[in-house]
């Protein structure tokens, strides 16, 4: 963060790309003018001056100075971004939060937005589209922001769906059942748990969704916290008593003793309780967590006494340790209850429960060409596609659904095809592998917070998809030893896999896109140096 005069500057997926920059962001907004609102009120009231508050948002590319002082970088980024969302911030009325059309694309229906014009704005080439931010929507995850007719068809998965099917078909006939399904991020874990969630609901079951968040890893229970909260129609502007009540009728509703399940909730919850309605909870803080995850419990329990219930919790690499316990106790819990517990989460995650007779676990897998085509095929309504862009999408995406779907709808969004009756037609050379601005901080987290892996990726990513272990160490500012760690890491995470047995030579990045992404971080000149000394490395070795 930086200040200048009366401006202020806040970065997100800065100095650490995150997943949920931009959505943090708009977040962020939001609460800075809510939260200003008091503010402003008692200085009318002290002094009489009326201030006001503006924010604007703007999301692409920055340049950083590698110099740093005490291990943070000695100045600002600078580039057309921030100067950019500071012309925003002049657009807005005030205490308001306005964004680009770039921001905008990137947190579609998280919030409620209304449109505010084309602008032109300094340095900027063309006009850009407006929006001011009016609210958050409620919604939680990307797929349900999309709406269904955007969504590409479900492709593939035949061996997966009828493993489902088969263990929910054993939940109906009061088995429990425990499905553990892991894949690379974009791979289309929650597109299957979407699709399964609605067989489910065809077949008369219910289903309960709990998400893990990469900003709340260290919450504990943020996922039931709040599945609960969605439950009662929380607002965070209700008062404590109303969301009491609606707690007490939900509980009610099932049967279950207020006696013993509100207080504990309420806490759960941080909601305060009048003294003469409940007794106050006189427990030490083990006795009440294990109190609290039993009354989660009873609360499953008393849903699924009414109909098979699908519990989804996804993408528990990023739980907390309160939640994985819980878990725990739930799988080994619902093994006699109607519920199949369906969990998602990415490659490196172990979990910290052994497996049982009711216990699945399976990997989705990447779609093949034919897959990868039918999937383009729906999200152009059926029409003809040139042939070399199809092939070109297909060596580009590598058989992952979300970069498929992304890279296919920035193609028709940005003017690389025109659209004809029956066909789509390339207005000009096919783009070189262009990342997504959609996909641009997923792919970048996934190697941002690995040191040293992050530079030997950068520096490896110049050296092309295939790179030598002797090119890295010929170019690379890094000693062996910060080399090999870095190779680690980056094995560790799946982004690199190697070439050679016993003791590989070479890598190769997984997907071309995460190296290109990684050789996009670097500043030009650094790119263009590296690019000089791996030319001259080649040209001795050719000699």
């Amino acid at each position: 963060m930086w200040c200048v005069g009366d401006v202020v500057w806040a970065y997100f997926g800065y100095p650490v790309s995150r997943e949920e920059a931009a959505y943090q962001a708009v977040q962020a907004g939001l609460a800075v003018v809510e939260s200003f609102e008091a503010l402003v009120f008692r200085i009318a009231q002290r002094w009489g001056v009326r201030l006001a508050v503006r924010v604007g948002l703007h999301t692409g590319l920055v340049v950083v100075d590698a110099t740093e002082f005490d291990g943070q970088p000695d100045t600002a980024p600078v580039d057309e971004t921030p100067t950019m969302a500071a012309q925003l911030s002049t657009l807005a009325p005030p205490d308001s939060v306005v964004m680009s059309g770039a921001t905008a694309r990137l947190v579609e229906g998280f919030f409620v937005c209304e449109a505010f014009g084309t602008h032109a704005l300094t340095g900027g080439a063309e006009p850009i589209s407006v929006y001011r931010v009016q609210q958050a929507s409620g919604i939680q995850h990307r797929l349900d922001a999309t709406s269904p007719r955007r969504l590409p068809s479900f492709v593939g998965r035949d061996v997966e769906r009828a493993l489902f099917l088969a263990r929910w078909t054993e939940v109906c006939q009061g088995i429990g059942q425990t499905v553990l399904m892991s894949g690379e991020p974009g791979i289309g874990k929650s597109r299957f748990v979407q699709v399964m969630r609605e067989q489910v609901s065809d077949a008369g079951g219910i289903s309960v969704v709990l998400r893990c968040s990469p900003v709340h890893m260290s919450t504990p229970l943020y996922p039931v916290i709040t599945h609960l909260q969605r439950l009662l129609q929380w607002r965070h502007d209700e008062y404590s008593t109303t969301t009491l009540e609606k707690l007490e009728r939900l509980l009610q509703g099932y049967g279950l003793s207020l006696e013993d399940m509100v207080p504990l909730l309420a806490a759960l919850l941080g909601l305060s309780i009048p003294a003469l309605r409940y007794p106050p909870l006189m427990l030490s803080p083990l006795v009440q967590n294990q109190r609290t995850r039993e009354a989660l419990m009873v609360l499953l329990a008393a849903e699924a006494s009414r109909q098979p219930v699908l519990m989804v919790l996804e993408d528990l690499h990023w739980a907390d340790p309160d939640t994985l316990e819980l878990i725990g106790q739930l799988l080994e819990g619902l093994r006699t209850l109607p519920i199949l517990a369906l969990l998602t989460c990415r490659p490196e995650f172990r979990p910290p429960w052994t497996s049982h007779a009711n216990y699945t676990q399976f990997v989705l897998s990447r779609l093949d060409a034919t897959q990868t085509m039918t999937m383009m095929a729906s999200l152009v309504r059926g029409k003809a596609l040139p042939t070399r862009l199809v092939q070109h999408v297909i060596e580009t995406t590598d058989g992952i659904p979300l970069f498929v779907e992304e890279y296919t709808k920035m193609l028709l969004e940005e003017g690389w095809l025109r659209e004809a009756a029956d066909r789509y037609t390339l207005t000009c050379s096919l783009p070189r592998h262009i990342v997504p601005a959609t996909l641009q901080d997923t792919l970048m987290a996934r190697f941002d917070r690995l040191t040293p892996g992050a530079e030997v990726a950068r520096v490896a990513a110049l050296c092309g998809r295939e790179f030598a272990i002797d090119l890295l160490r010929a170019v690379a500012p890094l000693d062996d030893a910060t080399i090999q760690q870095g190779l680690v890491q980056l094995l560790d995470a799946e982004l690199i896999y190697p070439i050679g047995w016993p003791q590989p030579i070479q890598y190769r990045f997984k997907h071309v896109l995460v190296q290109e992404v990684a050789a996009q971080s670097l500043l030009r000149r650094t790119r263009q140096q590296l690019d000089r000394q791996i030319a001259q490395v080649l040209v001795t070795i050719d000699g």
